[in-house]
This record gives structure tokens, sequence and C-alpha cells, in this order.
């Protein structure tokens, strides 16, 4: 039985669509990513789970509980935003224990869970800091503490890294894919981030103007895109054309082979640390090759050929 059922929801702002009809439904325990361009209704679709938002039809099922109608503070979720939203005047303990003040837990057993809490994100030892005494990086982990003290049904991240440096994005979302492991809690995590969603994810849907393009693992959706969007969208894929069909094969499981069935003239070569990109044209596309080992005497408008392993390739529906 599934733990959180989107059934049909739509939503619509001054007549223009958001979200049209949506369904999908994600298991107990598992970390649900929402990814997407701009606008594709990502951001629609936490803030109708969260309550901000009431859809104009469809239902919100939470642990077999129609809260389509509840109001936000009576669906237990925690929230972690990209822009913190802390109490600057408070410590990082009062910070982390205002969600058990306001629900009226025992003093003694929120000095317990702040605590432990604090020691989940590895700031136990901040905890008499003040927010403006961090570093971004630490921020973000006391907006998760915060979000986790009150051991929420649901815990939604709205794009909780996208503020961060790179490296900093990184070594944060592996710590929370850890944390929500270790604490077993059901969460939905909005990104743009192909890479963000791929590393965090258990199920990954992917959403393209207001609609479900593509629902399934990690894997399913870099492995086998079912459209050329998935295919383009997450990881970068070629399109090639091959009589009725296009095929789509990922920059690195595409070789150069003189005799291979594609011809193309070499345009750009990038060097990436692990690989080389090549970027080629031939008459009708561009094409991407990824190499580990890349030959030497490479130049640009030189014609090289190019092949693919059979099961490396799939086809994409039209």
């Amino acid at each position: 039985m599934s733990y959180l059922r989107l059934d049909a929801l739509a939503k619509s702002y001054g007549g223009a669509l958001a979200l049209d009809g949506l369904s999908l439904e994600i298991e107990r325990g598992a970390c649900l990513v929402l990814l997407g361009p701009s606008g594709c209704g990502k951001t629609t679709i936490l803030n109708l789970v969260a309550g901000f938002l009431r859809p104009d039809t469809g239902r919100i099922v939470l642990d077999g509980q129609d809260i389509t109608a509840l109001p936000p503070h009576r669906r237990d979720m925690g929230m972690v935003f990209q822009d913190y939203a802390l109490f600057p005047h408070m410590t990082l303990r009062e910070n982390v224990g205002f969600g058990l003040r306001m629900r009226h837990v025992a003093r003694a057993e929120q000095l317990q869970r702040v605590d432990a809490a604090l020691a989940s994100v590895g700031l136990e030892a901040y905890a008499e800091r003040t927010p403006g005494q961090l570093s971004g990086g630490q921020r973000q982990r006391v907006a998760l503490a915060r979000a986790l003290v009150i051991r929420p049904r649901l815990l939604l991240f709205d794009e909780p890294l996208s503020n961060l440096d790179a490296l900093l994005r990184e070594q944060l979302r592996t710590e929370i894919r850890a944390v929500l492991d270790e604490a077993g809690i059901t969460a939905i995590f909005v990104t743009h981030d192909q890479s963000e969603a791929l590393a965090l994810a258990d199920r990954i849907a992917l959403l393209r103007a207001g609609k479900l393009e593509q629902f399934g693992t990690p894997d399913e959706l870099y492995n086998r895109p079912a459209t050329r969007f998935a295919a383009s969208f997450i990881g970068g894929c070629n399109l090639i054309a091959q009589g009725a069909a296009t095929i789509a094969i990922r920059p690195h499981c595409m070789r150069l082979d003189p005799s291979g069935p594609l011809q193309a003239v070499l345009e750009t070569i990038e060097f990436l640390g692990p690989s080389t990109r090549l970027t080629l044209h031939d008459a009708a596309q561009k094409i991407v090759v990824d190499l580990a080992t890349p030959p030497s005497g490479l130049f640009r408008g030189m014609n090289l050929g190019l092949g693919w392993d059979a099961a490396h390739a799939w086809v994409i529906a039209p």
C-alpha cells in the first residue's frame, strides 16, 4: 500500500494551467524527487502537499488519510527551505527546538530531541551559536535538524541546496541522504539539478509543463528514458535517427570507430578531468562523445567515424 498518493491533481493560476491531472504514489520511507525545468509544476506540487495551496481538482492521501482540505499546521510535516528561514536572534538549540515548543513537548524531552537532532547533522558542538556565526552549509544543516526534530510524517525540501557552491552541494546531498536513511522518514525533494535527483532519489518524477513525463527509479530514468525530453534532460543523450526510429545513446557509450555507422566532423575538444568531451556534427545533428583516454592527433575539422554497442542504445518513442 502506498504511503503518499497524489490523485489527479490539477491547479491553475489566473487561467494558466500549472498542474494538469498529475497522479503518482510513493512508499513509506522513500525519497521522491520532483525534477524538471522552471515552470514545470515542481513547487506547485510541494505547496499542495504542504497545504499552502488547495488543488482545483484531485486528492492528496497520506498514510490512508485524505489531507486535501487539512490546513498546513494539522498535516504534521517538516519543511526545509532554500533560504534556511532560521531565527537570527536565537541559538541553534532554540531554533531547532522551536517546533517542539509550539507543540508543548515536555522540557526534558525537548532537550533530548534537540541534542539528538543537532548530533545527527554534526552540529552538537555549535548548539549555543546563532545562525550569523555559521557558514551557509551549517545553516542548512540547522534547518534540516529543525525539520527532523518534530518527527514529521513527511519531510519536504524546496531546492535547499541551490544557494550553495558546487562542492558543498555535493557534500550536503550525501549527508541528507544518509540522515533520511537513518531516520526512515518519507521525503519529497524539489530540484532542477539532474545530478542531485539521481543521487538522492528512490523515485524520480520528471515533470514537463505541469504533466508527468516519466516516473521511476534513478536507474530507470537514466538508462531507459521513455521520451526525447527525458533522454535530453537527465544526463544528456545523443538522439540519432536510424531509419524510421530515433535511438538514444549516452555520450560515454559512444566510441571512435573508423568503420562505424556514423561519420561526423569534430568541432570542439574539452578536457573535463576524468574524460575528454568531443562535440561533432553531421548533416543532421550534434553528437557528443565522452572518452576516458582520447587518441592523440585529434583536431577541429577532422572527420571521425562513430560507433556504439547495441546494448547501450535504446529506441525513443516518437
